[in-house]
């Protein structure tokens, strides 16, 4: 239920779309803020955290996203519910930061591409249902039960871990404000919210001083929020690391990774509900063959990258996303259930295999004093990769579908481009990825140096 109200709660957004009157780029706001509080307050809430102890970081997330839950099933407004997942997603932060840290971090790095993918095995194993379960509900009872659901279970899941998480010893330590990157995370999230708006305002025909201004203000934040990670103590993305070759590349590939595969869960339910006109209970019941091999796919590919390395991984797997993006592209009304199928399969087993052994190489050439921001850093560029993705799926299909309904609009067509230009974006990604060490001298280099290190 949970992973239902993340990833897989695109599957129900063409019914929220008909419930609130909303086109595309409005829609996709519950996806982008949520994704965007994830960039955004990752590492600042990873920061407050060392104010806690485990178990009540567990407990005070639980309590904030129940609440967000209880508000999205609740009201009528699809502004709140934008609201809402923005704080829901900043909630589930504390807990995860916790777990990947001491999950991940406490094994050597020659072990840690197995843990990686043993982590991404149980996650993968609960996004199998997960799609499915969210069409089923959505068809039969309501969307907004998907909320309500994972609230009520995250209240059970609450009280277990009151009675039986024992209190671990903890010494509470005075927060500095000052090292917390708060100013960065308000400008990052400005940043992509001011570029994005005006995208979107700019398609819709709006007028251009608004798409002007929002553009100049996302702009000016980006640049900011640079010039802010340059200074601050404890930055959002701690620059000096991407000198390193083998985190630059990892950082590269993150983003290029994280835009496909944000672009491609949002663009399949589009294409098999708008598109094809299928049910949403079935829609999800296909897309459980994009999930279906990425529990093994996630394990494999942390293995083969401790024994083989990442680049030949990556390449592998990109070539296999790539593969079934261009097979589901060829696609049209009324598909061959088989070549569908072989398409979902492919897609999910390129992206489990490229996520395990990038996570991988992050952990592995991470400094040791740097090792605790190696997930954060990861889910940051994955997440503004994905955030990407979305945002240019949504803008596109509100661009080439706005001449006639979308519910009797032939979109397949449009599917088909953003598909095919989805690969070709991830190849050219990939590919700079590794060139961009071989021709810059500033991101050549294997490791941070001592003096870098202590400063």
């Amino acid at each position: 239920m949970h992973i239902g109200t993340v990833t897989s709660l695109n599957v129900a957004l063409p019914a929220i779309m008909k419930e609130f009157h909303v086109d595309t780029t409005t829609v996709v706001w519950i996806q982008l803020a949520y994704t965007l509080a994830l960039v955004g307050g990752t590492i600042p809430l990873g920061q407050l955290s060392t104010a806690f102890s485990k178990r009540n970081q567990i407990l005070i997330g639980q309590m904030i996203d129940i609440a967000a839950l209880l508000i999205t099933f609740f009201t009528g407004s699809i502004v709140i519910i934008i609201a809402a997942r923005f704080v829901s997603a900043l909630a589930r932060t504390l807990p995860w930061l916790c777990l990947q840290i001491v999950g991940v971090g406490s094994f050597p790095p020659e072990q840690r591409g197995k843990v990686v993918g043993l982590t991404r095995l149980v996650q993968g194993a609960a996004a199998i249902m997960a799609v499915p379960l969210t069409g089923l509900i959505t068809d039969a009872w309501s969307w907004r039960w998907l909320f309500m659901g994972t609230a009520i279970i995250s209240v059970g899941l609450t009280v277990l871990i009151w009675i039986w998480l024992p209190a671990d010893k903890h010494e509470s330590t005075a927060i500095d404000l000052k090292k917390l990157d708060l100013v960065g995370s308000a400008l990052m999230m400005i940043g992509a919210i001011g570029i994005v708006t005006a995208l979107q305002s700019l398609v819709k025909g709006q007028t251009p001083v608004l798409s002007i201004t929002t553009g100049v203000i996302g702009i000016i934040a980006l640049v900011a929020f640079f010039n802010v990670e340059l200074r601050t103590q404890a930055p959002i993305l701690y620059l000096p690391l991407f000198g390193i070759r083998d985190i630059f590349v990892s950082a590269v590939q993150a983003i290029f990774l994280g835009l496909a595969n944000g672009a491609t869960l949002l663009l399949l339910p589009l294409l098999y509900i708008n598109s094809y006109g299928w049910t949403t209970a079935y829609a999800g019941s296909i897309l459980l063959f994009f999930n279906i091999v990425r529990p093994f796919s996630a394990l494999l590919g942390g293995w083969l990258a401790d024994h083989y390395g990442t680049m030949p991984i990556i390449v592998f797997a990109g070539l296999t996303l790539i593969s079934g993006q261009l097979i589901a592209a060829s696609l049209s009304i009324d598909p061959p259930m088989g070549w569908l199928i072989a398409s979902l399969l492919l897609m999910g087993l390129g992206d489990a295999l490229a996520a395990s052994a990038n996570l991988r190489q992050i952990f592995s050439a991470m400094p040791h004093p740097y090792l605790h921001l190696a997930p954060s850093t990861n889910i940051v560029l994955m997440l503004i990769g994905s955030t990407l993705g979305q945002a240019l799926v949504a803008t596109t299909w509100e661009l080439t579908s706005a001449s006639t309904p979308i519910e009797t609009s032939n979109t397949a067509p449009i599917t088909s481009m953003l598909l095919i230009g989805t690969g070709l974006i991830l190849a050219i990604g990939l590919l700079v990825a590794h060139l961009i060490p071989l021709v810059v001298p500033a991101v050549a280099k294997s490791s941070l140096t001592e003096d870098r290190i202590n400063q």
